[in-house]
This record gives C-alpha cells, structure tokens and sequence, in this order.
C-alpha cells in the first residue's frame, strides 16, 4: 500500500519559487533579492527544471500516463479487500491509494504534454519538492549564483542536516556563506590527530576563519553559539558523505577508508 499523498507545504512552494527567482535575478542581471521580470521568472523556471530532469534521467517516451492505471488500482483494492480490518478502514485505504494513483498520472500526465512537470501543490509531494529543492540549492551553489538572505534562513530552518552538508560540500561558511578553509570539528580531535581522524564520530561544520575563531574563543557553550547564529549546525556524517567530502577537504579524514562493495 502507498502511503497517502502529502502535498508539499507552502514554505517549500515559496522556497522554490525563491530560488527560481534569485537564478531569474541572475539571468537579468539584476541584484539578488529583487523581483525578476515575469519573462526572466519564466525562462529561470523552464531551464531549471529542465536541468533537473535531466539530473534525474527521466524518460518521457517511458511514462504512459493511466496506461496501467486500472490494473494498478485493482490490485490495491483487492489486496486492501482480503485485510482483516474494518470496513471504514479499507474504505480509507481504497480513498488514499486511488488519490495517489490519481495525482501520479497527472503530473506524468502533465510531463508527457509540456515536457516538463508541474510545482502545482495538489501534483508535487512532500518527498519530491525536498529533493528538488535540495537539488536547486546545490545547483545555485555549484554556480556561484547569489542568494537572500531569506533563502538560506528558510532552508537551513527546514532541511537543516542537508543544509549544513551542501555547505560542507562548497566550502562555504553556515553563518555568513564566506570561504571555509577546514570542518570546523565540534568534536576536537586536535592538529596532530587529524591523521586518526576518520569523520565518522565527530560532529563537524562549515565555518569560516572568523566565526571559527568565534567559537573557538571560549565565550560561548555550544548552546549560545546556536542560539546567536541561527543558521549554524553540525553534522555526524555517513560514509557515503565522508567520501565525498574527503575529495573537498584533501588534508582531513586520513584515517577514512572506503569499505569494500
């Protein structure tokens, strides 16, 4: 059984639309924060999600939209029929699983007609509007392509641990987005350590030289510094982050080894 549709929310449609906004800025060639012309709004929206798609790999010639939709409600509301549960149950589950189906061949629907999908809230999910969200974020980034402020507020708020990686990632400070020369490691290992240092048990994040320093310093707990900068956090990575993150920060994780396939 699918879980039912969750719609994404309003504050991820409004960060999408923002960061389309701040590439359509760039496309005019006007400053970042500023509302683009509906032309260069449109043609930001266009290129970006054509990009995505072609991240994704999606085969438009493969989506045959409803094609296989009855055979697939059918087998669901059978399924969902030899439950053991009540009526009202099944009903609901018959109600959610035809609701999914539904608004899954729209939007193949709408990619099969348009060649591009839809950021309409009643088509995109929770799940797929973070993915792309997370993708337009690090596409920006990849790109030098300023950012508001707000931007980065809204995401580091509501996708916090995919926030600080991307930042991680780019080399750019969590606090003020300046140039990060080394993971600050909330967990110290000490310079003559950084050989034993594998990544995997110790919190890190993205500072630069001055806020580095800053909570260095001894003024603050780790709390305070939190409560000061809003937009700070850590991470205790995974392999798969480590090693990718060893390709950015050559002189870190040297006791990181990549487990056999």
């Amino acid at each position: 059984m699918h879980k039912s549709f969750r719609k994404y929310s309003r504050n991820s449609q409004e960060l999408i639309y923002w960061l389309i906004n701040d590439y359509a800025c760039k496309l005019q060639e006007i400053e970042v924060g500023q509302t683009a012309s509906e032309y260069y709004r449109y043609q930001a929206k266009k290129q970006l999600k054509k990009l995505y798609m072609k991240h994704t790999g999606i085969n438009l010639k493969e989506l045959n939209p409803f094609k296989n939709f009855y055979g697939d409600m059918k087998v669901k509301i059978e399924d969902t029929l030899s439950k053991k549960i009540s009526d009202n149950s099944k009903t609901e589950i018959i109600l959610n699983d035809m609701d999914f189906l539904i608004r899954q061949e729209f939007q193949k629907l709408t990619l099969a007609l348009d060649g591009t999908f839809s950021l309409c809230l009643n088509l995109m999910s929770q799940d797929k509007a973070n993915k792309f969200i997370t993708w337009l974020f690090d596409y920006l980034l990849d790109n030098e392509i300023p950012m508001r402020e707000e931007i980065v507020n809204l995401y580091s708020q509501s996708e916090n641990d995919k926030f600080i990686y991307a930042m991680l990632k780019h080399k750019k400070c969590c606090i003020c987005g300046k140039e990060v020369t080394g993971p600050h490691h909330v967990d110290r290992v000490g310079t003559t350590q950084y050989k034993h240092d594998t990544g995997l048990d110790k919190r890190i994040s993205p500072l630069c030289p001055y806020h580095h320093a800053e909570i260095e310093s001894g003024n603050y707990t780790l709390k305070e510094f939190q409560d000061k900068y809003t937009t700070f956090g850590y991470l205790l990575c995974n392999e798969e982050q480590i090693k990718e993150l060893k390709k950015v920060y050559k002189h870190h994780f040297k006791a990181f080894k990549e487990t056999a396939e």
